[in-house]
């Protein structure tokens, strides 16, 4: 008989909480509930939805003609430059190099082309054999002797913001 009132006390101690107030009368107001803590707000303005690239490019010369494009696929790398993802043109008067910042770019892969464009016709002029004729540089300075490399060979996975150094050959 005591082992059963011990297992019955806290059953008849939540009860009485229930039923009488701490002044020992009967409580005839329904108990409040909890409030629930509020969740703070979250401003999105100030979340990145993607990276920078910037891209120095280096050995250029007085007068020349500047395309950089960015691409995410190897159908138009390197010499549709028209159907870059992401482009730029300069025509340098002063510098031998100069510095571009491609904003907002979301994550994946890209591959960059640099070239100066001597005709200005927005493409990179290749002989009979495939071989450039104007000036060019590539993204991570990959080079493979009289060939351009393939996209793959020059890409590189943007997960963070980045800066590249492209050498005009």
């Amino acid at each position: 008989l005591q082992f059963t009132v011990i297992l019955l006390i806290p059953f008849l101690v939540a009860f009485l909480e229930k039923t009488y107030s701490s002044d020992n009368a009967v409580n005839t107001t329904p108990q409040k509930k909890k409030k629930k803590k509020e969740e703070p707000v979250i401003n999105n303005t100030n979340i990145k939805s993607g990276f920078n690239i910037t891209v120095n490019i280096y050995n250029i010369e007085k007068g020349d003609n500047v395309k950089v494009g960015i691409f995410n696929n190897n159908t138009d790398f390197p010499f549709n430059y028209t159907k870059a993802l992401l482009s730029f043109s300069q025509t340098i008067y002063n510098e031998n190099n100069i510095i571009h910042t491609f904003e907002n770019v979301k994550e994946g892969r890209y591959a960059i082309i640099v070239f100066i464009d001597k005709n200005n016709n927005n493409k990179l002029d290749t002989d009979i054999f495939g071989i450039p004729k104007e000036r060019y540089g590539l993204s991570l300075n990959t080079y493979a002797g009289f060939k351009i490399p393939s996209f793959y060979d020059c890409s590189f996975v943007l997960l963070n913001d980045v800066g590249l150094a492209i050498n005009i050959k």
